[in-house]
């Protein structure tokens, strides 16, 4: 089958629904429909393609959707939703216009993507994510029981230095308090949950160089990792980091920042900028300070000054 045969295909996902637009390789839309956003009703769709690209949103409930595509063997892209929004807004918004925008981007290769981490990592996220809300559930009920205390003018004996340490939680439950008793069972339960997701997210978690990951120490680690999990090696720290983080916060501010600036921070310290050498960083020095000069130059002036 030709490139003039591919059918494009833009899906405006939501809970219930997909809106599904089908566009040929010239712009002519050749459907747009709305199916369920089940399993089978998405098989059923994809049983009448023998070519095509798919596109969606980096929504709520996109992930089952990839893969269904993805496991038909269909090429399909992962939308950013904000960058879409400022390519092609739309004064009147409907699904039906924001499935044939998405469908046009895919025609014309323009769709900003979202990075997609593998398989593995976002089961790894998952875990990482149902830990902290079970810890949080967690620090919650003791509160409760803090509260529920001091309430009641109890005091925790001095040798019980540690709030919830075994010898603690069986103090508290020899003093027979219904509420007390009874937040410390849900305690115990969420705790059992988040030791067995620490067992599971153990095997997924990078020691640290020389070393084991300690099973007492998961949790922390998990917690720390979950902001590395699946990073996009393209973004990893550059030499220069604080010269990176100015030049982001300028960005996000839309602050002036000057080369003068940038050289007086430099001289002063302030300002880490790589050492030449043999392995490019020169080039990467020319072209740091050339966007922070930029970045104070109006738009249609903006040209490194050397």
């Amino acid at each position: 089958m030709t490139a003039k045969d591919r059918a494009y295909v833009g899906l405006d996902v939501h809970k219930e629904f997909c809106q599904a637009c089908v566009m040929d390789a010239s712009g002519k839309i050749l459907s747009n429909e709305r199916i369920l956003s089940t399993v089978e009703d998405l098989d059923r769709f994809l049983d009448r393609f023998e070519d095509a690209s798919f596109v969606l949103e980096s929504t709520g409930i996109w992930e089952f959707i990839y893969e269904a595509i993805e496991r038909r063997g269909f090429e399909v892209v992962l939308a950013h939703p904000l960058k879409v929004r400022a390519i092609a807004e739309a004064k009147v918004k409907t699904d039906k216009i924001d499935a044939r925008t998405l469908a046009h981007l895919l025609r014309a290769d323009l769709v900003p993507r979202s990075y997609i981490p593998s398989k593995d990592i976002r089961d790894l996220r998952q875990l990482v994510r149902q830990r902290a809300y079970l810890v949080q559930k967690s620090t919650g009920f003791k509160n409760r029981i803090h509260a529920e205390l001091l309430r009641r003018g109890v005091r925790r004996p001095k040798e019980f230095a540690t709030p919830f340490s075994s010898k603690s939680v069986a103090w508290m439950r020899s003093l027979a308090i219904p509420t007390v008793n009874a937040d410390l069972e849900c305690l115990a339960a969420l705790q059992a949950q988040v030791e067995q997701l620490n067992e599971q997210a153990a095997p997924g978690v990078q020691p640290e160089e020389g070393g084991a990951v300690d099973r007492h120490d998961t949790g922390h680690r998990v917690l720390w990792s979950v902001a590395h999990l699946g990073r996009d090696r393209r973004r990893a720290p550059v030499p220069g980091r604080r010269a990176s983080v100015l030049l982001r916060r300028a960005d996000a501010d839309r602050q002036p920042v000057g080369v003068e600036l940038a050289l007086r921070r430099r001289e002063q310290g302030r300002l880490e900028v790589p050492a030449l050498g043999p392995d490019g960083e020169r080039s990467h020095s020319r072209r740091l300070l050339s966007r922070l000069a930029t970045l104070s130059l109006p738009r249609e002036s903006r040209s490194p000054p050397w």
